[in-house]
């Protein structure tokens, strides 16, 4: 597939390769609709009414921002750059010198049209940069181009010493979705990248196509999709990288990405480091090398990566290593390949020097690289006493081993794990839409919030979609989530659970669920997108989401981008003037300083797909400007007892006491990385 060709084409492609998803019938998977249809698309058009932003002062800030209204053309001639990066900056942001900030969200849009830049667009923090998904906005650089990248979502300081904006393990909440991004008509010698994606926990990229100039390494290419140096955490699905050299410079702690695309690329996938990556359903085509971890030599500074559910396709080498018996650290270099093609690939793993270690030609159903264990009792004399302990002896290995059983409920067809891209309801017209301010929600932060919007799920037809539009909705007691419905919200609305006297929710010994998505023994279709759970003072008889209902089918029943944030943000009065942690005393836990009693439980009854959610209790302040470490004190994080069914990709719960997660006699799981870290 060339790398520059007419947008029709190209939209078609992009089509063809995402399939549609289903506003109908959410069951179906693998079809969405055409993304050159040019269809009006209802983010453009939808009434904007978030008003005052929560626990801010600023009358006059505007949440929703599209691009031409601050003076962009999108006519493939004029330089729109200052335009654009007006567009995410007005109104005294979180930028240089900020760290962090959850009261001034920008979401910022950009229709179709072609946008010439020559510095990179700048992404503040808490920014949703947003393109028109019917008739996907072109960001095209200029010849002249200079700039690491085009989308640039941490700046370095000039002459800072590789200093950044934001710390990249901090820098939380943001998306880009619905672009191309071309850098053709720069030199094809020109070290830039299409995104400079330095992120942690909330982000997002999804449905972009990343357009590099085709070239062997004789060229001097040296032309970039992604360049990701550093990081914790993430998720990313739906990219199309053609052409350059490198599609993705990948480093990161943990990441999860899906229905990643690489065409006439000479390096599909740089790995240059990370703790572990998930790879699900890659698909690399005519490309030089299709994953490079040889990073660091025989100091390798991979530390693990799981490939699932892919197809390698006339690539000279699928994956490279530098793996061996006397590599370190002892378990870095580690490698599954789970269920992947490589049929049209002559090497599925080699060395440097060309030494084929997994010959290609075939599907792999699985093999191993990596430390393997095993465990005995060891006997040990202690005086008269015979002790029994654990202890293990370990190994190295490369080679095929037993394929993992695998529960056919959470397979397609095929063979590979059931995925599902998130909604985004490209083919509803705005009509569809019923908004929660428009139904006597306030969201202020404030005013109690729990009858409007329990009147508004149960009035929701299956025909709609429920729009919570941007604030912070105040919940005292239970609402009941009925089975086929669709929510989304503007720009991560809060869900605030509240604390205060008279709440439901105060009680430790009798806690109560939030949010009930269904009751036990439905069965029906649910999605829930863009939302953030918090907490407005302690609540520790709060069950923050409880999820009982199974869904028709494999991803009928599901949330994508939905997040809990326990303490340290605006509003939520836990926060580093009360709460800032104290390492050096001794001290118990502090009453007005505890959260919830749990963040979600998944029922025996329920099955459910969950997509890049991040269970946070905050373990620093985002908003106050000391960002001080702090101790909340949360009970649970993921109780999952389901007997039906469940997904979780790009999932993360942490900073709670007892657990983050917790598999109670459940079947059916699967669980691609997740990161839990202690408080």
């Amino acid at each position: 597939m060339p790398p520059v060709f007419k947008k029709l084409r190209l939209l078609q492609t992009h089509a063809t390769l995402f399939g549609h998803d289903s506003t109908s019938h959410p069951e179906h998977l693998e079809k969405r609709a055409s993304y050159g249809s040019g269809a009006p698309y209802w983010v453009e058009s939808i009434s904007r009414q978030a008003g005052l932003i929560p626990y801010q002062t600023n009358a006059s800030y505007v949440l929703y921002r599209n691009v031409k209204d601050y003076g962009a053309k999108g006519d493939g001639v004029t330089d729109d750059t200052a335009a654009i990066n007006l567009a995410i900056s007005d109104g005294n942001r979180c930028g240089a010198g900020c760290d962090s900030q959850t009261i001034t969200p920008a979401f910022v849009y950009v229709p179709a049209g072609t946008y010439l830049i020559s510095t990179p667009i700048v992404m503040y923090y808490y920014t949703e940069f947003h393109g028109d998904a019917n008739d996907l906005p072109i960001i095209k650089a200029t010849p002249g181009f200079k700039g690491i990248a085009l989308v640039d979502s941490d700046v370095y300081y000039p002459g800072g010493g590789g200093s950044n904006w934001y710390a990249n393990q901090n820098n939380f909440y943001r998306k880009v979705r619905n672009f191309v991004i071309d850098i053709t008509a720069m030199p094809i010698k020109s070290n830039t990248a299409c995104i400079h994606w330095q992120v942690a926990q909330a982000t997002s990229l999804q449905n972009i196509v990343m357009n590099m100039l085709v070239g062997d390494k004789t060229t001097g290419n040296k032309q970039q999709g992604i360049f990701m140096d550093n990081g914790s955490g993430g998720w990313m699905e739906d990219l199309i990288f053609n052409g350059g050299n490198i599609g993705f410079f990948s480093g990161n702690q943990q990441f999860t990405s899906r229905n990643l695309t690489f065409n006439n690329c000479n390096t599909a996938i740089f790995q240059n480091w990370n703790w572990v990556w998930a790879y699900k359903s890659l698909s690399i085509n005519n490309c030089g090398i299709g994953i490079d971890m040889t990073q660091g030599g025989n100091v390798i500074t991979t530390g693990s990566l799981i490939v699932q559910d892919g197809v390698f396709t006339n690539t000279q080498v699928g994956i490279m290593t530098t793996f061996s018996s006397n590599s370190t650290p002892v378990s870095a270099g580690s490698l599954v390949i789970d269920n992947v093609d490589f049929t049209g690939t002559m090497v599925a793993v080699q060395y440097p020097n060309g030494t084929v270690i997994l010959p290609g030609g075939s599907k792999v159903a699985a093999w191993v690289q990596g430390r393997v264990y095993t465990a005995y009792e060891a006997l040990e004399q202690v005086g008269n006493l015979t002790c029994y302990e654990p202890t293990a002896n370990s190994s190295r290995i490369q080679q095929t081993v037993g394929a993992p059983p695998k529960p056919s409920v959470l397979l397609t067809p095929t063979g590979t794990f059931w995925e599902r891209s998130k909604p985004q309801y490209e083919g509803v017209p705005v009509a569809s839409f019923i908004s929660a301010k428009s139904n006597g929600a306030v969201g202020d932060g404030v005013t109690d919030d729990t009858a409007a919007l329990q009147a508004l799920f149960n009035k929701a037809t299956t025909n709609q979609i429920v729009y919570i539009d941007h604030g912070a909705y105040v919940v005292s007691s239970t609402i009941k989530i009925p089975k086929n419905i669709r929510i989304t919200g503007e720009m991560w609305p809060m869900i605030m659970v509240s604390g205060n006297p008279g709440s439901a929710f105060l009680d430790q010994t009798h806690p109560q669920p939030v949010f009930r998505v269904g009751e036990p023994g439905d069965v029906g279709s649910v999605e829930m997108t863009d939302i953030v759970f918090e907490t407005l003072g302690s609540a520790p008889g709060a069950i923050i989401l409880q999820w009982n209902m199974a869904g028709t089918t494999p991803g009928a029943a599901g949330m994508w981008d939905v997040h809990w944030r326990i303490g340290g943000t605006a509003g939520t009065k836990l926060q580093s003037d009360k709460c800032t942690k104290t390492p050096l005393v001794s001290h118990g836990a502090s009453n007005g300083c505890v959260g919830a009693f749990l963040l979600f439980h998944l029922t025996a009854t329920g099955s459910v797909m969950m997509v890049n959610n991040w269970g946070w209790v905050s373990d620093h302040e985002l908003d106050i400007t000391d960002h001080n470490q702090i101790d909340i004190y949360n009970g649970r994080g993921a109780l999952i007892e389901t007997q039906h069914s469940v997904w979780m990709y790009g999932t993360a719960f942490e900073h709670s006491m007892l657990y983050n997660y917790q598999i109670a006699n459940a079947k059916n799981v699967y669980m691609s990385v997740v990161q839990s870290e202690t408080a």
